[in-house]
C-alpha cells in the first residue's frame, strides 16, 4: 500500500475526529512543506469507519524523512472515501488526483487514477486494484492497468502476489505478471518462496523463484536453464 494511502488511514481520519471544529488541518511535514487535510466523518468516535467517510489531504511540497511514516515527498491531491464498513474490513475508493510523489522535487512522478483498496480493520490483510493508473515523470510516461495486489497473513510472515500489464518507459510494447505461487516473505526479510511469471508482448518470458534460504533467487529465461542471483543484486 502507498505509504501517503497508510498514512491518510492511521494518521489523518483519527485526527479529523479530534479536531475542534470543521475547518481543514493545517500539518506541518517533518522535514519541509505541509499538508492540509479535510473531509468529513459520520462517527467522530470512530473516524473512517463508516461508509461516506472521507479524507482529502492537499499535499504542499511535503517532504518527509524515513523517521515518518511517509518516506519521500508529495506535492498534489489524494482523496479517499469509505465505501463500505464491517466489523472484519474496510472498502475504500482512491483518487490520485495529479498527485507527485518522488525522493525530491527532481525525481518526482504524477499519479493519475482511481484504485480500490480493502483492508483488514487489524491491518493483517489488504488488497488493492487498479482498472488504470498513469505515472509521469522523468520524461517518460508509465501505465498500469488491471492490476491486483493482494497482501495476507501466513503460517509465518506474510503471504504477496500481484498480477497486472505493464506498459511505457523503457518496456517495448507492454508486459504481463503474475505471482501464480504468492511470495511468502517472513517479517524485515526477503521472499523465501513463491513465483513470478513475466510475460513479453512477443510471448518472451521470465520467471522469477525465490529459494528457501531468503537469499537466492532463480531466474529463468524464454525456458531456459536456471541463472541463479540475489534479491540484493536485483534491487542494485
Amino acid at each position: 500500500m502507498p505509504d501517503q494511502v497508510r498514512d491518510v488511514l492511521d494518521v489523518y481520519f483519527p485526527l479529523l475526529g479530534l479536531r475542534p471544529n470543521t475547518l481543514p488541518l493545517e500539518i506541518a511535514c517533518w522535514t519541509s512543506g505541509m499538508v492540509t487535510v479535510d473531509g468529513s466523518l459520520a462517527d467522530e468516535e470512530h473516524p473512517g469507519m463508516s461508509a461516506g467517510d472521507r479524507v482529502t489531504a492537499l499535499y504542499h511540497r511535503c517532504l518527509q524523512t524515513h523517521e515518518s511514516p511517509i518516506r519521500d515527498m508529495a506535492d498534489g491531491t489524494l482523496a479517499i472515501e469509505v465505501t463500505s464498513s464491517t466489523s472484519a474490513a474496510r472498502t475504500l475508493s482512491i483518487r490520485f488526483d495529479s498527485l507527485k510523489v518522488g525522493i525530491s522535487e527532481a525525481l518526482m512522478f504524477t499519479q493519475v487514477g482511481e484504485a480500490t483498496i480493502t483492508r483488514s480493520n487489524d491491518g493483517s490483510a489488504a488488497s488493492l486494484s487498479t482498472d488504470l493508473l498513469t505515472a509521469t515523470g522523468g520524461g517518460q510516461i508509465l501505465i498500469l492497468e488491471d492490476y491486483l495486489q493482494s497482501f495476507a497473513p501466513g503460517d509465518t510472515g506474510n503471504l504477496l502476489s500481484f498480477r497486472g500489464t505493464q506498459s511505457g518507459g523503457d518496456i517495448d510494447g507492454s508486459v504481463t505478471f503474475d505471482t501464480p505461487t504468492p511470495f511468502h516473505r517472513p517479517a524485515g526479510a526477503y521472499p523465501d518462496a513463491g513465483e513470478l511469471v513475466i510475460t513479453g508482448a512477443a510471448g518472451s518470458s521470465v520467471v522469477v523463484q525465490a529459494q528457501p534460504d531468503g537469499v537466492r533467487v532463480l531466474l529463468v529465461v524464454n525456458g531456459g536453464a536456471p541463472i541463479e542471483t540475489t534479491w540484493d543484486a536485483l534491487e542494485e
